[in-house]
């Protein structure tokens, strides 16, 4: 039960972090739009300054200058964006994945010794012991009826 509050808490926490780039992601589109505007207002002064001052040909340089300064701003921004989403994506997924129910459903069980301790090696259980297999839809009790290491079984010897 902790270890499925963990996982809904973990996914939680990724969601709550998902909406707050999400936010701040919105955030910063506000600010460089705004931050744009006052540039470009600026660069309208200073357009009219050249005018009077430089040759068209400098100004239609610097006008293409700005645009593809400002394209580029808003690409990688919008770049940088995306990779975080997909990385968010990526990690929810991977901890779906990870969740001791999603790895239940795939036929696998979690076997646990009188102690209600995780059976992670034969050397965790007794004969005779009662032990609780927890699978998808259900558990199981069982008895230890006999044990051996994987070298008995391969080699017929005990250890």
């Amino acid at each position: 039960m902790l270890k499925k509050n963990f996982y809904i808490l973990s996914i939680e926490r990724i969601n709550s972090k998902k909406q707050f780039l999400d936010q701040k992601s919105l955030e910063l589109s506000d600010l460089l739009r705004n931050f744009l505007k006052v540039r470009s207002k600026k660069i309208e002064l200073l357009h009219k300054k050249i005018i009077i001052l430089s040759p068209a040909a400098i100004i239609a340089g610097i006008s293409s200058i700005l645009k593809n300064s400002k394209k580029a701003v808003l690409y990688s921004m919008n770049m940088k964006i995306r990779n975080i989403k997909i990385r968010t994506e990526n990690i929810e997924k991977n901890l779906e994945n990870l969740n001791p129910l999603t790895i239940l459903n795939r036929g696998y069980s979690i076997v646990y010794n009188s102690k209600n301790d995780i059976i992670k090696s034969y050397n965790n259980v007794e004969a005779d012991e009662i032990m609780n297999i927890r699978l998808k839809d259900g558990r199981i009790f069982a008895s230890v009826i006999n044990k051996e290491s994987n070298n008995e079984h391969k080699t017929g010897k005990k250890d």
